[in-house]
């Protein structure tokens, strides 16, 4: 016969050890719905240039190359592409945003009915304020496309934070030829111009193309 005692957790162990189960979740939890957050945020900047990409080449069959669309009008560009991104129609009330390097941005453009629109997904989708009449927008850098027709901000998770610009808005340059890209890269360029001390639009290529967000 086998008189040992059986071992067992005593009432006090347990609630040792629920403790420490308790502790490492609350360090944990937080960081794996932030890398969640940053993938599901990268997948839908991927889902924005896609929208403004095919958007453009249904609207360069029906009104010609974009270089002779009227370039200086916020009302006929947005009505344009409102007619091919299934627009909501509802403009949500404003929101702080911050830039990448935490500065304050003016979001005057965005919350514009004249200049932004929701469409179906509920992406924020808004011209930027450096319309020219022509196509000359675009960054100054070796790593940035120069001569872009319009510069496209899309917030990709509307109201929904952190609403910074490079982690959940990001903007896209429509170029001449229809083509469009994330700023801060273009074809054969990588985004040097991402980082934390900068305003955060130069991320929004090297978003697109890694798929994700480390910063």
């Amino acid at each position: 016969m086998n008189n040992k005692k059986k071992s067992a957790f005593t009432l006090a162990e347990t609630l040792v050890t629920l403790m420490v189960l308790g502790i490492i979740a609350t360090l944990t939890i937080p960081s794996v719905q932030n890398f969640a957050n940053k993938r599901a945020n990268a997948a839908l900047a991927q889902k924005a240039l896609s929208s403004i990409s095919n958007a453009t080449k249904d609207l360069q069959r029906e009104n010609g190359a974009i270089r002779f669309w009227n370039l200086s009008s916020y009302e006929d560009i947005l009505k344009m592409y409102k007619s091919k991104m299934t627009a909501s129609g509802t403009i949500i009330s404003s929101y702080p945003v911050k830039y990448l390097n935490g500065g304050a941005y003016d979001t005057t453009n965005m919350f514009s009915t004249s200049s932004s629109f929701i469409n179906s997904d509920g992406m924020l989708f808004y011209i930027q304020a450096n319309l020219t009449g022509s196509c000359t927008i675009g960054g100054t850098k070796n790593d940035d496309v120069r001569n872009a027709c319009i510069d496209w901000g899309v917030d990709v998770n509307g109201a929904k934070g952190p609403n910074i610009i490079g982690r959940d808005i990001f903007g896209f340059y429509v170029t001449s030829d229809g083509a469009v890209y994330g700023e801060g890269g273009g074809p054969g360029l990588s985004s040097a111009t991402c980082s934390t001390a900068s305003s955060g639009w130069g991320c929004s290529a090297r978003v697109i193309e890694t798929g994700s967000i480390d910063w």
